[in-house]
């Protein structure tokens, strides 16, 4: 038969069997000869799902080899007594759905692969023909143990669509989403369970979400979120009335269950009702922070403005003030760490108990489990003596991993990093002498899961209210563990050490950073293993950009990512944008980090002082900082000394300074502004209306540059006086109001 023939039947049987790929076609022809009729046969029961017999060649044509062919029918076997169990734990008929069809592809190319290493081996030579056609026969009773298992699944799926728990819609429920495939079905629908199971309406929302994704049915869905809304309607009455049997004190289980009921849509009324007995807890706290959160979720819910003023007893206008002064104050003050400590949520470790816990080769306990003496008390700790900053000790914050689910550290390897480093720090000569240190693990330091009672959980939520305090506070030490065993996904892939790591760095200027995974042979005290593992501070990251940065990170549970977006969006409105004072000298920035705080102090109206002496800006760093600092109407100080600044960057502070109205004080010295430079500072000296001193000592102008300067500062400002000329600048401030020169 010729090609045009060949191609004709082609056609014409992928026109009858269009369900079946072209080459199983075209290799059917072949193994026939051309006999369509032989080939039709076949393609049937392929199509079909039905065995396929193995017929003997054609006589028209001659055979492909000497070989004899093999007959006879695939068999597959049934399946296995390890895996009878698992048919019977799919009770979700979609998901099987997709497994027997799954199951069906990869039978079908097993059946192409075996005939096909069939012809394969039976175009060899006759001696070799025996062996081969054993492996032959194996691979096609393979094959038929295949479709044995398949249609035993079959039979399981016909069992599971009378699942009580498709729901009354059936099989007629919301389409299978396909990210995921059955198996995502088959996991969101068991974690379902477990969650109605426990009654947990956190759990059930997280199970809602994973079950929306993977396209469980409405049925299901709808199931969960009635037991969640019921659950949710019982804790918040539940809490509300222990609110109020407490003469309406603070109590964190009645903020949860507002925020579940929220996420349950419960009716507006219940949750307005719950709302006011929050705010008037928090009101009778005089506790800032705890009336902040209180008056947030009123706000969310729907409380008048008015009716907050009544229970709060002050205007809104007048809170927020307050509120604004006290964050100011919460990441310097040793009062926000009192706070943190006095009801007894959060403790602090004793380092030299550390020590002592790596030298005897044990593992750190959970924070349940802690002896006495590893615990701080809170009066000994705040009973500080003069120019400790009202705290006895250093506070030491450290950054890690979590190997397993069960423990942080199974093997003690990071206990045993962490206690070399403390006896190095404790045994320095070089740093600031400290007899002992206050240290924040959070294993040790916060309650740890499964709890004992549900004040053990409460007290975990209020103690997880300040964790960021311990990372972001400018007077605390933070060092990141961030070497792990192989295996154990690494922090740089982490969200909650992405979390701290951007605290520690950017926030709040801490006492020091080290990260303990850059240690070497040569960190044999603690000088070097500062010199090693020291980590300047970055410009504070806008909440954006660690958004952006925290989805490419990896959460152990779902509702991790949404808390520290929060928190991180919480600690930068905090720290940073009520801040009246950010001193970020000697840091080595460039023009870089210049961009980042450029982008930040669009945010920052309070500030009044901004120190970036010793650094590297250069003409571009100052051209970066320029198009940001008239952002920041309350600035009364801008020190840029020892940047490097030429005239290029000079001419962009000097068109930026007058949008500064309050700026009183502008400080250049040992910089390189040449004359054209100060010929521009110059011309804007007259438009400085506040602007009471300059400075701009060591620098590279020459007489021309001098007398315009001082001719423009005689004529605008006589009272003020010349200040000095010539001389050396020395450290920090000129002396006194004027030009200095």
């Amino acid at each position: 038969m010729g090609d045009s023939a060949d191609g004709a039947l082609f056609r014409n049987l992928r026109a009858r069997f269009p369900r079946l790929h072209g080459d199983v076609i075209r290799f059917e022809l072949e193994r026939c000869n051309g006999h369509a009729g032989h080939a039709a046969h076949a393609l049937r029961a392929l199509d079909s799902g039905h065995t396929v017999p193995v017929r003997s060649p054609a006589p028209p044509r001659p055979p492909l080899s000497t070989a004899e062919p093999v007959g006879g029918e695939v068999t597959l076997r049934s399946p296995s007594t390890a895996e009878a169990p698992l048919l019977s734990t799919f009770a979700e008929p979609r998901a099987l759905a997709e497994w027997a069809e799954l199951r069906a592809a990869e039978t079908q190319v097993a059946l192409l692969d075996a005939q096909l290493e069939l012809r394969l081996l039976a175009s060899k030579q006759s001696a070799e023909a025996t062996d081969l056609r054993k492996e032959a026969a194996a691979a096609m009773a393979a094959e038929e143990e295949a479709r044995t298992e398949m249609a035993s699944l079959r039979d399981a799926l016909e069992q599971a669509l009378a699942s009580p728990f498709v729901g009354s819609e059936g099989t007629q429920g919301r389409p299978a989403a396909r990210n995921g495939g059955g198996w995502a079905r088959i996991h969101a629908l068991q974690t379902l369970r477990d969650a109605a199971a426990r009654l947990d309406v956190g759990a059930l929302r997280t199970a809602i979400d994973e079950g929306e994704a993977a396209g469980v049915e409405a049925g299901a869905l709808d199931g969960a979120h009635a037991i969640m809304a019921a659950k949710a309607a019982e804790n918040l009455e539940l809490y509300q009335a222990a609110a109020l049997a407490g003469q309406g004190t603070w109590d964190p289980l009645l903020e949860r269950a507002i925020e579940e009921g929220r996420a349950a849509g419960l009716p507006r009324e219940d949750l307005l009702k719950a709302a006011r007995v929050l705010v008037t807890a928090a009101a009778r706290t005089s506790n800032l922070e705890l009336l902040e959160a209180a008056i947030h979720h009123g706000k969310a819910i729907g409380l008048m403005r008015s009716e907050l003023e009544a229970v709060i007893g002050r205007s809104c206008e007048a809170l927020e003030y307050s509120v604004l002064q006290w964050k100011a104050a919460k990441y310097t003050s040793c009062d926000s760490v009192w706070r943190a400590l006095e009801g007894g949520d959060t403790v602090l470790i004793r380092g030299s108990w550390l020590m002592a816990c790596w030298r005897s080769a044990r593992l750190l306990p959970r924070r349940q489990e802690l002896p006495p003496e590893a615990v701080w008390d809170v009066g000994e700790l705040m009973a500080a003596p003069p120019g400790m900053d009202g705290i006895a000790v250093p506070i030491l914050a450290i950054s890690h991993c979590w190997e397993t689910s069960d423990h942080p550290d199974p093997q003690g390897g990071q206990l045993q990093i962490l206690g070399r480093i403390l006896e190095q720090r404790l045994a320095s000569r070089d740093h600031e002498a400290v007899r002992d240190l206050a240290v924040f693990f959070d294993w040790c330091s916060l309650p740890q899961p499964p709890w004992a009672s549900k004040e053990e959980e409460a007290a975990f939520h209020r103690a997880l209210r300040h964790s960021d305090l311990w990372f972001a506070r400018s007077r605390s030490s933070v060092w990141w563990l961030t070497s792990t065993p192989d295996g154990v996904l690494p922090a740089s892939r982490r969200g909650w050490p992405c979390f701290e790591q951007a605290l520690s760095r950017g926030v709040a200027a801490g006492r020091g950073v080290l990260d303990l995974g850059a240690l070497d042979g040569s960190c044999t005290d603690f000088s070097r293993t500062s010199e090693v593992c020291g980590r300047t501070r970055g410009p504070p990251m806008l909440p954006e950009v660690f958004a952006r940065a925290l989805r490419t990170k990896s959460c152990a549970r779902r509702a991790d990512a949404p808390l520290l977006e929060a928190k991180y969006r919480q600690a930068f409105e905090d720290a940073v944008v009520p801040a009246a004072e950010l001193g970020l000298h000697g840091l080595g920035w460039g023009a870089e980090q210049a961009r980042g705080l450029a982008a930040v102090l669009h945010r920052c109206t309070a500030l009044q002082s901004l120190r970036l002496q010793q650094n590297m800006l250069g003409d571009a760093g100052a051209w970066e900082l320029s198009g940001a600092v008239s952002w920041c109407s309350n600035l009364r100080e801008l020190d840029l000394s020892a940047n490097g600044i030429g005239n290029a960057g000079a001419r962009c502070l000097a068109a930026a300074v007058p949008t500064c109205g309050c700026l009183s004080s502008l400080l250049l010295r040992k910089n390189r502004i040449e004359d054209p430079g100060a010929e521009a500072l110059a011309a804007a000296v007259p438009w400085c209306v506040r602007l009471g001193s300059l400075d701009l000592r060591s620098n590279r102008f020459g007489e021309e540059g001098l007398r315009r300067l001082e001719a423009a500062w005689g004529e605008t400002r006589p009272a003020a006086g010349q200040g000095a000329r010539g001389g050396e600048a020395g450290e920090g401030p000129p002396p006194g109001r004027g030009l200095w020169v």
